[in-house]
């Protein structure tokens, strides 16, 4: 019987402090997960590769360019729905089931030859920015 009340005493000091190390956790310096505004971690997206290529619309030439991203979902920690916000929100946005593979395609229509073009790229997810990058390609 004794037995069991020190191992019960024992049990209640462990976890008592245990519980008391909660406080020792620095919030603001967890910013590893990609879908906090704040992360810091290794680029979600990546550049893989561009064209400018000339289209008709409505029989007047355009050049567009069209940049493919790698968007990192192995950096999700867990399989997740997402969107994809260009220029970091105030663009359109790409939602998770329209990025295969997560290879995401960008078309910017009526580029000029020779001009860099940047997009801030940041995930979304349930209404709320999280964390981006910057992707620049020169037109062609």
């Amino acid at each position: 019987m004794m037995n069991k009340v020190i191992a019960l005493l024992m049990f209640c000091f462990l976890i008592t402090t245990v519980a008391c190390k909660k406080d020792l956790i620095d919030v603001a310096s967890l910013t590893t997960n990609p879908f906090d505004p704040d992360y810091s971690g290794a680029p979600i997206f990546t550049y893989l590769s561009d064209t400018t290529i000339d289209e008709l619309v409505n029989g007047s030439p355009v050049s567009t360019l069209t940049i493919e991203v790698q968007v990192h979902t192995e950096y999700f920690g867990r399989p997740t729905t997402y969107q994809v916000a260009y220029n970091d929100g105030t663009g359109p946005s790409t939602p998770s089931n329209n990025i295969p593979n997560g290879l995401l395609t960008i078309r910017i229509p009526n580029v000029v030859g020779g001009q860099e073009y940047c997009n801030l790229l940041r995930l979304a997810n349930g209404g709320a920015y999280g964390g981006g990058n910057t992707i620049c390609v020169t037109a062609d």
